[in-house]
């Protein structure tokens, strides 16, 4: 068990044990897919954001992020997380010249974004609707990172943003 003093009673045990695992055993991490749980940010429920300890959830990624410095990583949560605290969207990314396409995004989600930079990551982020690959209609946000010194090289000139 990996309840040491600089984790936070409030973390869920499960996210925990996953981040001791990949910080203490593996050496290199080359890409990190995370996700946390949706009801922080949900349009249902109590809509607490980071107020709920199961929205702090994403610190595990950041902590992850700084202590290993993967190539990459991908943060998947409900497309709400875009606009809680103050933010509003019509129609988010449509326009590939656009990639805010009319959005505004809130409080939570920029401090989440900001906080991924100061990892040393450039992001990029849109939010996709799975009705085009599957039979249901479930919106869903779908954060990038690539560290900034891989981006730097790229030998084609493309920029982060073409990966959408």
């Amino acid at each position: 068990m990996c309840l040491r003093p600089d984790f936070p009673v409030s973390l869920d045990a499960r996210a925990c044990l996953f981040s001791c695992v990949l910080l203490t055993t593996l050496s290199i991490v080359p890409f990190v897919c995370s996700a946390i749980a949706g009801q922080s940010f949900s349009n249902r429920g109590e809509q607490k954001g980071l107020d709920d300890p199961r929205g702090q959830l994403y610190l595990e990624l950041l902590r992850i992020l700084r202590a290993r410095q993967p190539a990459s990583f991908l943060f998947e949560n409900v497309a709400r997380l875009v606009t809680i605290d103050g933010g509003r969207r019509s129609s988010c990314n449509t326009d590939p010249l656009d990639p805010l396409g009319g959005c505004v995004v809130g409080a939570t989600f920029a401090l989440m974004l900001e906080r991924f930079a100061a990892c040393g990551y450039a992001v990029t982020w849109r939010v996709l609707n799975s009705r085009h690959w599957l039979p249901q209609m479930r919106e869903r946000v779908y954060i990038v990172g690539i560290r900034t010194d891989l981006v730097a090289r790229d030998p084609g000139g493309r920029g982060i943003n073409d990966l959408f």
